[in-house]
Formats: C-alpha cells, structure tokens, sequence
C-alpha cells in the first residue's frame, strides 16, 4: 500500500514523499 505523507523538513516545507507499506 502506498500513501502520500506530508512532512516538514528544515526549510523545505510541505514535502510530499511516499511510503510503501
């Protein structure tokens, strides 16, 4: 399963990354 997850990082803001499960 993948899902998109938004996470903050230093000055990158709004980093979407995904996540296999």
């Amino acid at each position: 399963m993948v899902k998109a997850v938004c996470v903050l990082q230093g000055e990158v803001k709004g980093t979407v990354y995904f996540e296999q499960e």
